[in-house]
């Protein structure tokens, strides 16, 4: 039992760690929208294409701002899912993260693929106040 503590709070610090990852992923797509607002507010001249600058430019404030909003849902639930897991509560939340942190690839997939393993483990099932 003492192991699976021991590795269910390892398994938080790497959740914060993922979590804070995901706030950087989320500022990649500034640049984007910095372009796209310039696009809309005219600053970049339209110089007579056939779509607007106007268009492309609410496409990618949209876009962005969707991969912005996403990734910080994202790191907030990974460090909540971090917190549950130090405090071994909300067991099927943490488990939920770790399958769709699967597809956060390199890091997320690691640390989900790990967390299951760790979550499926009887002992630690037992930890959480559930049983087979």
């Amino acid at each position: 039992m003492v192991h699976d503590e021991h590795h269910l709070k390892l398994l938080a610090v790497f959740h914060y760690v993922v979590g804070g990852i995901a706030f950087l992923f989320a500022l990649i797509p500034t640049i984007h929208l910095t372009i796209g607002t310039l696009m809309v507010s005219g600053e970049l001249g339209n110089n007579g294409e056939e779509v607007p600058l106007q268009v492309i430019g609410t496409v990618l404030i949209v876009i962005a701002l969707l991969w912005m909003v996403s990734a910080a849902v994202y790191g907030i639930c990974m460090i909540l899912s971090g917190r549950a897991l130090a405090g071994q509560r909300r067991y099927m939340f943490s488990l939920v993260m770790a399958a769709i942190s699967c597809a956060f690839i390199p890091f997320g997939t690691v640390l989900g693929v790990f967390t299951i393993l760790v979550l499926m483990k009887d002992d630690v099932r037992a930890l959480y106040g559930l049983s087979r």
